[in-house]
């Protein structure tokens, strides 16, 4: 009989110590770390040879300063505390900028690391980090400066826009990007995508009408789903986070039978991600699918609601 935890190292990040029964009985091996600049660079030089040298540059280089500042936080001395960087940020970024090289280097930066999130003093420190390695920082949050509240490089502007999108099979669909500025035909990028089976559409559904920051929103989701990464909308009420949401399944093929939302609430287990009680018609109880579990069993699509009132040990479920 053996066991394999995972886990997160304590006390850089929050977590509850084993009983004295267990701990004696693990060996525990910490996966991450800093990795050489130069490392980095030549390894994704490697992967990714179509991205300027001075570009990768700039992104490995801020890399390595947030993984200085999570050691200093780990050490529990004065300093801002970011968030670490997720292993997968630079190849994402690096393989967007590939397939859509008029965004700037510094919004697929923020796509995949929205460090205006961050507290005040963690945030501020980042933005400083772009500056000092040649990046534009992106607006802080809840500046005047964003047109909307969305936290998606709303301070710059679009450098794509959904051109088109067709049904090529009944499992694909084809999405046509067109650059903004000097559209020339060669200049535009196609990528495909799996889709729901329902005819993709753009169309905007009345009584709403469509505004140039949504358009840019619904564009950039649309290529970090084309490029297979996820995509979470943040913003506060009545910005329009389902709206965005329902069209960006539209844009994929799902029809309006096929996109189920589950409500998170604060207090929801990982037992009511998948299912929810009810009763039948003698009043005894019952497991029923959830939304999200309905979703999956019949390749709908499901929209998190409320994904931040979850635990983290819900959320990791």
């Amino acid at each position: 009989f053996r066991v394999i935890a995972l886990g997160l190292p304590v006390p850089e990040f929050p977590g509850f110590p084993l009983d004295p029964p267990l701990r004696s009985r693990f060996q525990a091996r910490r996966v991450g770390g800093r990795i050489p600049v130069a490392e980095q660079l030549a390894e994704l030089g490697e992967r990714f040879p179509a991205v300027p040298r001075d570009i990768l540059e700039k992104l490995v280089t801020f890399a390595d300063a947030i993984a200085q500042m999570v050691q200093v936080g780990a050490a529990e001395t004065p300093g801002p505390r970011p968030w670490p960087l997720p292993d997968a940020a630079l190849s994402s970024v690096l393989a967007a900028w590939e397939r859509f090289p008029r965004e700037g280097a510094a919004q697929l930066l923020h796509r995949a690391y929205p460090h205006t999130l961050l507290p005040q003093e963690a945030a501020t420190a980042c933005s400083d980090a772009l500056i000092g390695v040649g990046l534009r920082a992106m607006p802080p949050h809840g500046s005047s400066s964003s047109a909307a509240a969305f936290e998606s490089d709303s301070g710059a502007e679009a450098a794509y826009s959904l051109a088109s999108v067709q049904e090529t099979s009944s499992s694909m669909v084809e999405l046509v990007f067109a650059p903004v500025t000097g559209g020339a035909e060669e200049a535009r990028t196609r990528a495909t995508m799996s889709g729901g089976g329902a005819v993709p559409s753009l169309a905007v559904p009345p009584p709403l009408v469509d505004v140039p920051t949504h358009a840019k929103l619904l564009a950039e989701a649309t290529q970090s789903v084309a490029q297979g990464m996820s995509v979470c909308f943040v913003g506060p009420s009545g910005e329009g986070k389902t709206v965005l949401a329902r069209r960006l399944a539209s844009t994929m093929g799902y029809g309006a039978a096929q996109i189920h939302t589950l409500h998170a609430y604060k207090d929801m287990t990982s037992r009511d991600l998948f299912q929810r009680r009810g009763t039948d018609e003698r009043g005894d109880t019952r497991w029923d699918p959830s939304p999200l579990l309905t979703a999956m069993l019949s390749g709908g699509l499901c929209i998190l609601d409320g994904l931040q009132r979850l635990r983290p040990d819900t959320l990791a479920a």
